[in-house]
C-alpha cells in the first residue's frame, strides 16, 4: 500500500459518504449516481492499495459459492428473525428494496459485475488494509466492517446498516484468513444472486 496520510484517508472517507448520501436522494437516479461513487472509490483503492491473491482460482470459486452461501443463510434467517418478533416489522426492508432494489438486466449486470467487486476492493482491499497499519487485525476489522455499515446507514436503512456490520465483519475476516481478493467478491456475488434472483426473501 502506498504511504497515504491520515487525513486524506479521512478526507477519502468524507468524499465516500457525500457520495453515497446524494446517491441515496433519488430512487430514480440511485443506480447511476451508486455505480459512479463506488467505482471512482475503487479507482482510489487501486492508487493506493496492494490487492492479495494467494488462492488458486477453483479454490476460490467453490468457497465462494459457500461462503457466498453461509451469508444468504444469515441474511434469510435475520429476516424470518424479524419478521417473527411483534416488536419488529420487515417493512422498512421491504420499503427500501422497492425503492432502491434492483429490477431491471442492467442493474443486476452493475450490481454483480461492477459494484459488488468494487465494494470488496474498497472497503476490504483498501479501507481495512489501511486500518491495519494504527490496529490490530480483528480491531482493524470491526472498524472497516463499521464504516461500511456507515455508508449503507447514510441511506436511513437501519437493518442494512446492522446487515452491513455483520457481513463486513464476517468478509473481513475471511480476506484476512484467506489473503484473496477474488474469493471475496465471488462471494458478495454468490450472496447477492440467492438474495434477489434464486432465492429471494420474501
Amino acid at each position: 500500500m502506498q504511504s497515504l496520510q491520515f487525513y486524506k484517508f479521512f478526507a477519502i472517507l468524507a468524499i465516500a459518504y457525500l457520495l453515497f448520501f446524494f446517491t441515496f436522494q433519488s430512487s430514480s437516479t440511485f443506480w447511476y449516481f451508486y455505480t459512479f461513487a463506488i467505482l471512482f472509490l475503487m479507482g482510489v483503492s487501486f492508487f493506493f492499495a496492494s490487492l492479495e491473491d494467494d488462492v488458486q482460482t477453483l479454490e476460490y470459486l467453490l468457497l465462494g459459492v459457500g461462503y457466498g452461501t453461509i451469508t444468504y443463510a444469515i441474511f434469510a434467517a435475520s429476516y424470518w428473525i424479524i419478521d417473527w418478533l411483534p416488536f419488529l416489522s420487515v417493512q422498512s426492508i421491504h420499503s427500501f428494496l422497492v425503492s432502491y432494489g434492483p429490477s431491471t438486466i442492467w442493474h443486476y449486470l452493475l450490481l454483480f459485475f461492477l459494484i459488488a467487486p468494487a465494494e470488496e476492493i474498497f472497503w476490504r482491499g483498501f479501507v481495512q488494509q489501511y486500518l491495519k497499519k494504527y490496529l490490530p487485525t480483528f480491531y482493524a476489522v470491526l472498524a472497516a466492517a463499521a464504516l461500511f455499515a456507515i455508508s449503507l446507514g447514510v441511506g436511513g436503512f437501519f437493518y442494512g446498516a446492522i446487515a452491513g456490520f455483520v457481513v463486513g465483519t464476517l468478509w473481513g475476516l475471511l480476506y484476512e484468513w484467506k489473503k484473496s481478493m477474488p474469493l471475496l467478491i465471488v462471494t458478495h456475488i454468490t450472496a447477492l444472486a440467492l438474495l434477489f434472483l434464486i432465492l429471494p426473501i420474501e
